[in-house]
Formats: C-alpha cells, structure tokens, sequence
C-alpha cells in the first residue's frame, strides 16, 4: 500500500489518497486494484471514493501534471503501465490514461523537472526489466484555469474579487459596509464590482449585505461566501451582477 496526504479538492485542508491492492493470491494476481480517497470534512473523513487504476497498484504520486491548479495522481501498477488520474476539481477525477512504463511493474512512482521546461516529468522503477523510466511530459497546459470548476475557463468569465470589498481597496472592513448603505441610500457610488458588495452572496445588492459585513467583522459572525474576503477569486454562483476587477485582484 502507499499513502499520501494532499488536498485532491481545493479547500486547503489535506485529504488522503490510498492505492489498494485487493491480491489476495488465490485469484491469480488479477484483482483491479483502485486508489482510495477519503476527502476531510472540518476534521472528519468523508466515505471514500475508489478509482480503478488497473491491475495491483504498488504506488502512487500526486501533483498538477496538466497545469490547471489540480492535482492530479500517478499509480504505479503491476502489468507494466503507470496509470495517471487526471483531476476535474473537487477531487472529481477523468478515467485512468495508462502509460508504459517498459517493465512487467511499475513498483515507485516519481514526478520531477529533469529537463527543467516547467512541466513535471514522470520516474518509475520496474523490474523484468529492473530499470528506471522516465516519461516525458507533454501535456499543454490550459491558458486559463478553472477555479470555480463550472466547466468554463476564468478568462471567459468575470473578474476576480474578494467578498465583502465593496470599494474595492483589497481589504474588508467598516468602510465596505459604509460604502454599501452609502450606495443604497445616499446616492453614493454604485460598486465597481457589485459581486463583491453583494456579500451575502444573494444575487442583489441590499441592506443585508452591509449587515452582512458588520456581523462577520464585530459579530464573530460567518465568513462571507466564497471567493472569500480574503483571496481573489471567481463567482461560483449564476447572478447577473458585474464586476470589474478591483486593482488588488486583475
């Protein structure tokens, strides 16, 4: 068995990937084996999911082999392939792409930049042969990430903000909540990005979004939603607010 702690989905918090090997030497070796993941819930393990990987996977690896921000994972198996698990986001992962790995097992999986071009490269150690191989790594990287995982790639989607920055100078304070009411009721400015002072994430800029700032500063109240008001990032809901990136987030 190998196992690793990383975090497969993008909440920050490590998950764990375990490759099983189901052999039990009286079916012959044949068994498909699969990768394991729990993924952490506020501390708890969730129920895992298996991934097939082929047969009898001796080890595993995982990091961003296709440059979109995920993880992804390698898996040593016996029948001579390293089988790579592409990650979607959110620990969801594409089916098993097997490479050759030239031996009868691939027994250690490695992921390194040996010829320095900014990609991870692939080691594995085999035996029947015993030999060390390296795959290259081709892959073209995605011009534009996904971060909110909705299938569509960020520079075809609005700016980048942080959630309760209402006047956009990178930071959630008083002032944001101030800039909100200032707006509704004043006559004041209306936001340049109105997902950002939309901070209860509603759809709608209103009153219960400065509220909703002064209970998360004062209050010990809920983080705004995601992005967050600390790391830019993209609107994982579907409104139709605008936002022209603040100059902290383009």
């Amino acid at each position: 068995m190998a196992l690793h702690a990383v975090d497969l989905d993008g909440d920050r918090r490590p998950d764990l990937a375990l490759a099983v090997d189901p052999f039990t030497g009286d079916d012959g070796g044949g068994s498909p084996g699969f990768v394991s993941i729990p993924l952490q819930r506020d501390g708890i393990l969730s129920d895992p999911v298996n991934l097939l990987t082929g047969i009898r996977p001796t080890d595993l690896a995982a990091a961003d082999l296709d440059g979109d921000g995920f993880l992804d994972i390698a898996a040593g198996v016996y029948g001579g392939a390293v089988a790579i698990l592409f990650n979607r986001g959110d620990a969801r992962f594409r089916p098993p792409l097997p490479l050759d790995s030239g031996g009868v097992a691939a027994r250690g999986v490695q992921l390194f930049d040996p010829d320095g071009d900014g990609d991870l490269d692939l080691a594995s150690v085999t035996f029947l042969p015993a030999a060390v191989t390296v795959i290259e790594n081709r892959t073209t990287p995605s011009r534009s990430r996904d971060e909110n995982r909705n299938g569509v790639p960020d520079l075809c989607e609005g700016g980048r903000f942080r959630r309760g920055d209402a006047n956009g100078d990178a930071t959630v304070d008083l002032s944001d909540g101030i800039a909100v009411l200032s707006f509704l009721f004043l006559g004041g400015p209306a936001p340049a990005c109105a997902d950002a002072a939309d901070t209860d994430d509603s759809g709608a800029l209103d009153l219960g979004d400065a509220l909703r700032v002064f209970d998360f500063l004062f209050l010990a109240g809920d983080v705004p939603p995601a992005p967050g008001p600390v790391r830019c990032g993209f609107d994982p809901s579907d409104d139709a607010l605008l936002c022209a990136p603040p100059q902290g987030c383009r």
